[in-house]
């Protein structure tokens, strides 16, 4: 039972990668006009806005997934912006290793763990009342 679980596993797998393979072919290389709407996008989902109640004047992108991170960062090089601009913050949970996190998005990002502003900590509740 284990073997055949398996193969059907490892054949649901290439099935899922011949799916992702297609999808970029089919999508090519985004053009500049192109990648400065899936930016705008993605920050319309993502960013954080400055609201009447709460001005701001920075940009805030919020996302953990490692390849939105780097297409919106290629949509800031498209309009200039370098990544000595750039603050990074880690949101991770207070029982997490910070360090590595901070080291895994440097290296993502391209920028020095310098950059990170202090990390937000994720307190444990575990008494949530649902």
């Amino acid at each position: 039972m284990n073997a055949g679980l398996a193969r059907l596993r490892a054949s649901q797998e290439e099935e899922r990668a011949a799916t992702k393979q297609a999808a970029a072919a089919a999508i090519g290389d985004l053009s500049d006009r192109e990648l400065f709407i899936a930016g705008v996008a993605l920050y319309w989902a993502e960013g954080a806005k400055s609201k009447p109640h709460r001005r701001a004047e920075v940009l805030q992108f919020i996302n953990s997934d490692p390849d939105v991170i780097k297409l919106f960062l290629r949509r800031l090089d498209l309009l200039g912006v370098t990544r000595d601009r750039l603050t990074l913050r880690v949101r991770i949970s207070e029982t997490a290793d910070v360090e590595a996190a901070e080291k895994y998005w440097a290296d993502i990002v391209g920028i020095g763990v310098s950059a990170f502003s202090r990390a937000t900590l994720k307190k444990h509740n575990p008494r949530t009342v649902r």
